[in-house]
């Protein structure tokens, strides 16, 4: 206050004063944005004299003497008397309010402070002015250093809080090399001041802890505010993205992880920061073990599925024998592709099959789609094709598959099994061969194939011995039947020997045949003969005559040395007049025993003429033989005259002149020969001669 001085015209002296004493007091909601700081003004006249025309200027700033601007007022309220607004006289207090509705800019600057000026006129138009006071106006506030404590502001501190919290959250299109990750980072200012110059420190590494390269980012994408990137007011979030193409060594690895570290300064210049976390700050991650669970890195296992496959191919055939297929000796080149088809790089994979040579091989590592390869030849044994097939097996173990992955491969190796089969023969005689003769016969059946023959079987059923087993046949070997044989009677009659031998292995169970057929030279002989054998002499005169029974032995007789067949013998004359015999023996005869009766005619030709035929199927052109039998004639004839009758013409009863006397001659044929032309004559009678064109043996020819 000022203490005025004025002395009076008549020299009384009249203390005056006049002072006004203000004081300004703060209420608040609260100290965030948007809270608003209530100032009451008290202006109270604490001199002795009326102030008025009262001016009230109120200077308000921030913590750091920049200018702000009430929200509202000063207000006047109300006076304690009854003088009017902007009049006090003295003891009156005058209330006036204002208000501030808190921005950033006061937190920021670490709040705000007020002065009001408060200057009025007194009754004779002097000034009166007074600097408000914080309502201690025995102390100063701290850092005012004016010494007057009935001046300070009246400040209201908003202390700075100044925090971030770092989120970072991943997702992923999926687990595999070449998926991306995407990580979304969230830096939300949480405390009351702006935060600027953020850096976002990115550290990425594997699950293993090796360090690794982030493909993008991390890029500023918006801010949930106004503010711009780099600066975050109060409740604002900035959002920022990174990627990363998953590598396989991220998956061999197990995994990656991410941890963002933020850090900005706030107003004041002191430095702000945070350490990402995963999005659940309530718990740590597990194997964290710094007991916060709020800086928990961003991990994304990459789960590592190791998986292996194994495929064997012939992938050459030297072919040498140039037989256009797999056969023996021939040379083979596997190709056994050991392939990881998971999605961890395998280790120290090893490729094995036993058969091939090389054996092995040892790839160090082999990652996903990539595959070990062995090479290796193997030779074709005989033992191959004799299966019929080559079993193959080839495995492949790694580090991370230690069990055996098996591959089967079944190579199916042609197999031919042939067997040729000779046979020859050689006779114990070097002249004609002959019933009796032996002959000296060798099989020859020879494996003509290309597989090993099981219990070949050579047979032949016409020599001694009549078979032979070898169990075991290798290709190009021979399995050898040697026997005899003795030459029979039937294959003379064949003219040849006719030999079949046969071979059968259990690979070839048709039986394969030969034949050799050893040709016999035939001598066919036959002699037909034919004889009298018998005579019945039925009329008993020791010769043959007409009525005598002659029995004929017609023979055919075999004196070459094959058999004759289908013998036919013929006598038209005989009766029976044939005979047949299927077969005739070297040696043997067919016989026809037949009977002729003697007739006159045979006997007045004086022999038989008997003619006998054979016919046989090794001489279609037959046999004849004509056999003439002499017959003795005898010719005579016997002559007979006898009176037969008078006649008595003139029935005298005498014999006279005139009457007839009849004779009968006769003439008998008494030989054995029938006589022609037999002429009986007597001259003296009528007629006097007969004649009889022919007479039998017996007959007579009578003249009458």
């Amino acid at each position: 206050g000022t203490t005025l001085t004025r002395q009076a015209s008549n020299e009384e002296a009249i203390t005056r004063s006049v002072e006004l004493a203000v004081v300004k007091t703060a209420s608040s909601t609260g100290s965030s944005v948007g809270d608003v700081i209530t100032y009451t003004i008290e202006i109270k006249n604490t001199g002795n004299v009326t102030v008025k025309d009262l001016v009230l200027t109120d200077t308000f700033t921030d913590a750091q003497g920049a200018a702000l601007a009430l929200t509202t007022g000063p207000s006047f309220v109300k006076n304690s008397g009854a003088s009017a607004e902007k009049t006090l006289a003295p003891g009156e207090t005058a209330t006036y309010t204002a208000t501030y509705a808190i921005t950033q800019a006061a937190i920021d600057a670490g709040g705000v402070k007020n002065v009001a000026l408060v200057a009025g006129t007194d009754p004779l138009g002097t000034q009166v002015e007074d600097t408000s006071d914080n309502g201690n106006e025995a102390e100063d506030s701290p850092g005012d250093t004016d010494e007057d404590p009935t001046n300070d502001p009246t400040e209201t501190p908003l202390a700075p809080a100044p925090s971030l919290v770092v989120q970072k959250t991943a997702s992923s299109t999926g687990s595999s090399v070449g998926d991306v990750i995407t990580y979304t980072i969230e830096i939300k200012n949480t405390g009351n001041v702006t935060v600027k110059d953020l850096v976002l420190t990115d550290t990425f590494t594997d699950a293993q802890g090796g360090a690794l390269a982030l493909t993008t980012g991390p890029t500023f994408v918006k801010n949930s505010g106004a503010s711009a990137e780099k600066t975050l007011a109060p409740g604002e979030t900035a959002t920022y993205t990174a990627t990363y193409v998953i590598t396989q060594a991220a998956i061999d690895a197990g995994g990656v992880k991410n941890v963002a570290l933020v850090a900005g300064t706030d107003p004041l210049g002191t430095q702000v920061e945070d350490t990402s976390d995963n999005g659940d700050e309530a718990e740590d991650s597990p194997g964290d073990t710094d007991e916060d669970p709020t800086n928990d890195p961003t991990e994304t296992p990459l789960a590592g599925e190791p998986s292996q496959t194994i495929s064997k191919r012939v992938s050459l055939n030297t072919d040498e024998d140039e037989s256009g297929d797999i056969s023996l000796a021939d040379t083979l080149t596997y190709t056994v592709t050991a392939t990881n088809i998971g999605n961890l790089t395998l280790t120290d994979m090893v490729v094995v099959d036993e058969q091939l040579e090389p054996k092995t091989i040892t790839c160090e590592r082999v990652e996903p789609g990539q595959a070990c390869t062995l090479a290796g030849i193997l030779k074709v044994t005989q033992a191959h094709v004799d299966a019929g097939f080559i079993d193959n097996i080839a495995t492949v173990t790694s580090q991370q598959i230690p069990e055996k992955t098996q591959t089967d491969l079944r190579t199916m190796v042609p197999r031919r099994p042939a067997l040729a089969i000779a046979k020859t023969v050689s006779a114990t005689s070097t002249t004609e061969i002959v019933v009796g003769d032996e002959l000296s016969y060798t099989v020859l059946a020879t494996n003509v194939g290309n597989q090993t023959l099981t219990d070949v079987t050579v047979t032949d059923t016409m020599i001694l011995p009549s078979s032979i087993v070898c169990a075991v046949l290798a290709p190009n070997d021979s399995c050898e039947l040697s026997g005899v044989y003795v030459v029979t009677q039937t294959d003379k009659d064949a003219g040849d020997i006719t030999n079949v031998a046969s071979v059968i292995a259990d690979e070839l169970p048709k039986a394969l045949e030969t034949t050799v057929i050893t040709p016999l030279v035939q001598n066919f002989q036959p002699t037909l003969s034919k004889v009298l054998s018998r005579l019945t002499d039925r009329d008993e005169n020791g010769g043959i005559s007409a009525g005598d029974l002659l029995t004929f032995t017609v023979s055919l007789l075999n004196d070459g040395d094959a058999t004759l067949t289908q013998v036919l013998l013929s006598d038209d004359r005989v009766s029976p007049s044939s005979a047949s015999c299927a077969k005739v023996l070297p040696g043997s005869s067919c016989k026809l025993v037949g009977s002729y009766k003697v007739t006159q005619a045979d006997v007045d030709a004086g022999n038989l003429v008997n003619i006998a035929l054979a016919s046989m199927k090794e001489h279609p052109e037959g046999r004849k033989v004509v056999l003439n039998t002499p017959l003795t004639q005898v010719t005579e004839l016997a002559l007979d005259k006898e009176f037969i009758e008078h006649i008595d013409i003139d029935g005298s009863g005498d014999l006279n002149s005139g009457d007839a006397l009849s004779y009968r001659i006769t003439a008998q044929n008494t030989g054995n020969v029938t006589l022609t032309n037999v002429r009986v004559s007597d001259e003296i009678l009528q007629p006097s001669e007969a004649v009889c064109a022919e007479v039998g043996p017996g007959d007579t020819c009578i003249l009458t």
